[in-house]
């Protein structure tokens, strides 16, 4: 659901005039509307309609609300993990927006997985890039023949045929029997630093839980998973686990319900050599986010100033204060596991993270997964 408006922007003190601003968004539309706000999630394009214009280097962000996180920290914290473990994944700051003279409050401005994205990080900038949601997302082999897959949109390069030879290569290599060399599909170790910081962030709006919410990129058939849209880790998307199953999110099988349904956790780690990179990731993982504790409060006193004045907020400025460190009961979903104080939920998961890699690594061929 978008809606495109011609605006002017002021950046930090860097005017333009000519910028394409999207309201994005399916599902969170129609929350935040039914909330009566007007604080939707953003697209801003500075060069749709004057080409090769910038700001500070970028053509497009994204400017994201996080309407679900009393902290507004969770995205930026979740990308500065994913980045500790060289992973490929967008650059997030924290912003304060203001529309037509009204501030609405505290955003996240990410970075968009576009051609600039590639050039920075990718010999090969020229390649095909995908972005992956439910039920392509999960990697399983379609059930229809010709196999259909809802939920891979081409955003660049051409779909020939209309399912992309190297899209099915990397599915079915993912499903085959005993396999062990997905070398020549996939980037193997960025996927496995991938899937360590997801398990260790509980980042369940993901491939782990939702089956979806990343691009892959293809330079001649082989894959890089790029992270997408993590706001909602730390435990704030649930996939209907209890508090403690969300803590104690297992590190062996990484994925909400079935490993099975996850092909990409399935196959990688039931190959004994990669599940041990694997869990050596997790480890760096589990240091990065322990680290992340020492900052959160510098990073709140940046927001406070503007928490503290927002009158139309999702969140009180109390609620703010207390998540950061204590679980904040859902209002409005008072049986579900709570919204975990940052501060007490990453010492409780490394807590949790340490114990399991202490044991000896459980087979993830058959396993339940978390909440089956």
């Amino acid at each position: 659901m978008d809606a495109d408006y011609l605006a002017a922007v002021d950046w930090a003190g860097e005017p333009l005039t000519q910028v394409s601003l999207a309201v994005r968004g399916s599902g969170s539309v129609l929350d935040i509307a039914a909330a009566g706000s007007a604080r939707f999630n953003f697209r801003l394009d500075v060069n749709d309609f004057v080409p090769d214009q910038t700001l500070f280097g970028e053509k497009k962000l994204y400017l994201n609300h996080g309407y679900k996180d009393p902290t507004h920290l969770r995205e930026v914290l979740a990308y500065e993990v994913l980045h500790a473990l060289g992973v490929p994944a967008p650059t997030a700051t924290l912003v304060h927006l203001r529309m037509n003279g009204e501030s609405l409050g505290v955003y996240t401005a990410v970075e968009a997985v576009d051609g600039g994205f590639l050039e920075e990080r990718f010999p090969d900038p020229d390649g095909a890039l995908y972005q992956l949601d439910a039920p392509a997302g999960t990697l399983a082999p379609s059930a229809e023949m010709p196999p259909v897959y809802d939920g891979l949109e081409v955003e660049r390069g051409e779909a020939i045929p209309p399912v992309p030879e190297d899209f099915s290569a990397l599915v079915s290599a993912l499903a085959t029997p005993g396999a062990t060399q997905f070398d020549a599909v996939l980037d193997v170790d960025t996927t496995l630093r991938y899937l360590a910081a997801n398990a260790a962030l509980v980042n369940l709006d993901s491939y782990a839980g939702s089956g979806g919410n990343y691009f892959l990129y293809a330079q001649s058939g082989h894959f890089t998973l790029v992270p997408w849209d993590v706001g909602d880790a730390f435990g704030l998307a649930t996939c209907g686990c209890a508090a403690e199953a969300l803590v104690g999110f297992p590190v062996d099988a990484p994925t909400c319900g079935p490993v099975a349904e996850r092909p990409l956790v399935a196959a990688l780690l039931a190959v004994p050599a990669l599940s041990a990179r694997y869990r050596t990731h997790v480890g760096r993982a589990a240091d990065a986010l322990e680290a992340l504790e020492l900052r959160v409060e510098p990073l709140a006193a940046l927001l406070r100033p503007v928490v503290t004045a927002d009158t139309g907020a999702f969140f009180s400025a109390e609620d703010f204060e207390w998540a950061l460190t204590q679980d904040l009961p859902r209002a409005d979903e008072p049986d579900k596991a709570p919204i975990f104080g940052l501060t007490s939920f990453i010492t409780a998961r490394v807590a949790s993270l340490r114990t399991q890699l202490a044991a000896p690594a459980e087979p993830a061929a058959g396993a339940a997964g978390a909440c089956p």
